[in-house]
């Protein structure tokens, strides 16, 4: 079963509650997808590139976003969409946040020293050695 097979053409669904039903597996295709450069979900191409943004828009942009666009952003979004997709309220999004290769030191240090950071997101973080060999991140 593909992600595709359960949504209308161009990867569009509704925004609400039916769309924060995706599954591991599903989240994991999505990304296999996104990282290969094979998929066609639509997403704003300012919020890929590395733009300074009015934060008040742009999370109204992405709450408006089905789950796909948002894992998307995710994986390859700009900084400003990386932080804020880090308050996702779907779990899956935030971890894709992680996987960006594009996510820098200073943003896992910041997470890192952030008190109210998910336990998950933290246990993500320490079992990755390049950023636990960062003397910040493991304070």
């Amino acid at each position: 079963m593909s992600v595709e097979d359960d949504e209308p053409p161009g990867g569009a669904v509704a925004s609400g509650a039916a769309d924060e039903s995706v599954t591991d597996a599903e989240a994991r295709q999505i990304a296999e997808t996104v990282i290969a450069g094979t998929d066609a979900i639509p997403v704003p191409a300012d919020l890929i590139e590395d733009v300074p943004v009015v934060e008040k828009s742009l999370m109204h942009r992405l709450s408006l976003l089905p789950v796909n666009g948002r894992i998307k952003l995710a994986l390859c979004g700009a900084r400003e969409v990386r932080m804020l997709l880090l308050r996702d309220g779907n779990r899956m999004v935030r971890r894709f946040v992680l996987k960006n290769p594009r996510i820098t030191d200073d943003e896992i240090i910041a997470l890192s020293r952030n008190r109210t950071a998910e336990e998950e997101i933290l246990r993500e973080i320490a079992e990755n050695r390049d950023w636990t060999k960062n003397y910040q991140v493991r304070l």
